[in-house]
Parts: structure tokens; C-alpha cells; sequence
């Protein structure tokens, strides 16, 4: 299962991670976007809810949206924590479904490139479209196939210091070109006072696209694309080393 043991460290991991930033860049598509400021925001594959924290402490209504049991609990105590109230939901992306429409859907930080199916995306992108209105915003980032062909690194390794603790972080990188699938399998060491406390394994299977792609696959979902953006970059340009684009969609005229 991804995201399991993971999840544990999940947040040490991205420690330097800047979700206001990226929120503040989730605002800019807003502004450019959207008729009317957006109140209500599902957010896909949540996650320990990064993003959550700053959108709801502006005054945003979510419901978050994640498969990972241990991922939502985190999100839950952090919420509770800050006196922060939000709908946590246990469910894949492929089979959500509840009688609530919203103003923006987000999927941030690569959570779609786990859809590694064109069911999955399908599915997934079908469920949004139930979840949207006329003028709703659906945002989600994805690794750009050219960029990821070119520059993946096969082998990583990382180290992270929380308190007492440290973690090295072991990632070996395959990809699929055929498939445009990346198995990244991660092996993490972590110790406590420099002595070995656990040893875990987890493998990520990912999909990366062409914007061709995800426009096709957009389109068979009954949705458009009205902008693409370097990631945090409302004004940049899509380059051979954009590794991360983001996309805004709603949905096509008429329907």
C-alpha cells in the first residue's frame, strides 16, 4: 500500500515544502480564472493536508479527499490542532461520490500522476466533472513527459532531521517510456539518537504525460482547458525542462 508506513514521516520529508507559496499561486489562478471568488474547494488526495492548512485559515470551506488511512489521520490531528474544521474523506479518487458540488477542485503535488490507468484517470476525471459546476475550476500539476525522459535521476539519496531523529532517504527511479510510467522504490533507514530505530520500503508507481495527453484525456471527460502554467508560475512559459505543469480546466461549453 503507498503512503502506509510513508505516511509516518510524510511531513518530515517535506518539511521545506512551501504550501503558502503555493497556495498564494493557487489564489493567482483564482484571480485569472474564475467570474467570482471561489468559497467551497475539494481537495483531491489531500494528503496530511499541506494545502488544506493555509486555504482554510483564508476562510475556504473543504472537503479533503485521500485513499490513505494514515495520511488522513495525520490531517485530522493537524486540523484539531489549529482549531481547523474540514470534511476528511476515506476514498480512492476513482470511486468518490457525494451530492456536493464545489467552486474549485485542486489535485496538488503529483497526486495525479498516481492515476497510472486511462480507467483510473477516466473514472477519476468523470467523478470530478459530477462534482463541478458551469463555471467551477478544476486545477491539478503532473510531470511533463519530456522533461521527465530527459532529466530523471535513477538513484537519489537524501537525509532529514527532525529532533533526535534522522532519516536516510534511498530512491531508485525506472521508467516505462512505452507505458510513460515511473516506478520509484524507496528504501528509508531511520534512527534515533544515531541508533537504527526502522527500516521500511514503499513503491510509488507514477504516470507522467505530454500536455497532448492530457488535453485528449480532458476532452473525453467533457472538460477544456483554459490555461497551462509552469508550476508557481502564472507568467512562465512550458520549456523541454518544465518538470511540473499545471493545468486549469472546466467544463466544456454547453454541457
Amino acid at each position: 500500500m503507498v503512503f502506509c508506513d510513508y505516511a509516518k514521516y510524510y511531513d518530515i520529508f517535506y518539511k521545506t515544502k512551501d504550501y503558502k507559496k503555493e497556495c498564494e499561486f493557487l489564489n493567482q489562478l483564482f484571480k485569472i480564472h474564475a467570474k467570482h471568488h471561489p468559497r467551497t474547494i475539494l481537495d483531491l488526495g489531500c494528503g496530511t493536508g499541506g494545502h488544506m492548512v493555509p486555504l482554510l485559515q483564508q476562510g475556504f470551506q473543504i472537503c479533503g479527499v485521500d485513499a490513505s488511512e494514515p495520511m488522513l489521520h495525520i490531517a485530522k490531528t493537524k486540523l484539531q490542532g489549529l482549531n481547523l474544521k474540514a470534511k476528511l474523506i476515506k476514498i480512492r479518487l476513482d470511486e468518490f461520490h457525494f451530492p456536493q458540488k464545489f467552486d474549485v477542485v485542486i489535485c496538488m503535488f503529483s497526486v495525479f500522476d498516481y492515476l497510472t490507468t486511462d480507467r483510473e484517470i477516466i473514472k477519476t476525471l468523470r467523478a470530478v466533472f459530477a462534482h463541478m459546476k458551469r463555471e467551477t475550476l478544476f486545477i491539478f500539476d503532473f510531470w511533463n513527459a519530456e522533461s521527465v525522459e530527459r532529466h530523471f535521476a535513477p538513484r537519489k539519496k537524501r537525509s532529514f532531521r527532525s529532533g533526535n531523529m534522522t532519516i536516510e532517504r534511498h530512491s531508485s527511479t525506472t521508467l516505462d517510456p512505452r507505458k510513460r510510467q515511473a516506478k520509484v522504490e524507496y528504501c528509508c533507514l531511520v534512527k534515533e539518537k544515531g541508533r537504527p530505530r526502522e527500516t521500511f520500503r514503499e513503491t510509488h508507481k507514477l504516470r507522467y504525460f505530454t500536455l497532448d495527453e492530457v488535453n485528449k484525456i480532458l476532452t473525453i471527460a467533457g472538460l477544456r482547458v483554459v490555461g497551462w502554467y509552469p508550476f508557481l508560475n502564472v507568467k512562465g512559459k512550458i520549456r523541454s525542462n518544465t518538470w511540473d505543469v499545471t493545468v486549469v480546466a472546466q467544463k466544456n461549453d454547453g454541457l
